[in-house]
């Protein structure tokens, strides 16, 4: 006898029948007995989807952190350069406006390296959730359930892309008006 004659026909009657399967005697998780349900497993997908979830967390924390500090050290510099008034001079307004300019890339492009990351967690989510169906307790459906919602991150995708091509276009805005000033500048 091999693995694949009993196997085989033991597989064909158990799909055949509407008797459950337990994913994991101990606790008793009811699943389908189908291929795409049989290497069905909480361990394998879940705890990478919930540390991701927590590393985005704190990128997008890290993201308002640079945004913020920098923000601050930006009208500080400009409050600074009011209050000397007559003493400021161009080039200290200039380095101003460069220093934003670089902020602002620097903010696009960690918006741009999270939202990748946020692509590669959301696959992982779709692949954890395309399982849902598997699970046919009623009580542990309950538990994908509450995972599903906990691990949505639409919200955060949709306001990243909004930031991404709001700081884009300031940059490349920022940039233009640089270069139109500077030329100006040269031929006086």
């Amino acid at each position: 006898m091999s693995g694949a004659a009993v196997g085989n026909p033991l597989y064909t009657d158990l799909a055949a029948s509407s008797e459950k399967v337990f994913l994991n005697a101990r606790y008793r998780v009811a699943t389908k007995c189908s291929a795409a349900c049989r290497d069905f497993r909480f361990g394998t997908n879940l705890p990478a989807l919930s540390s991701g979830v927590v590393a985005m967390y704190g990128s997008i924390r890290t993201l308002a952190w640079v945004g913020g500090m920098g923000n601050l050290v930006c009208v500080l510099y400009l409050i600074w350069c009011l209050w000397i008034k007559t003493k400021a001079t161009q080039k200290m307004y200039v380095n101003l406006y460069i220093f934003t300019l670089a902020l602002c890339f620097v903010v696009w492009v960690l918006i741009t390296v999270y939202y990748s990351r946020l692509g590669r967690l959301t696959a992982l989510r779709t692949a954890f959730m395309a399982k849902a169906t598997c699970i046919t307790d009623a009580d542990w459906a309950t538990v994908f359930t509450s995972i599903g919602a906990a691990t949505d991150l639409g919200s955060a995708r949709a306001w990243l892309i909004a930031f991404m091509f709001f700081f884009l276009l300031c940059f490349v805005i920022g940039v233009c008006v640089l270069c139109h000033v500077m030329k100006k500048l040269a031929q006086c």
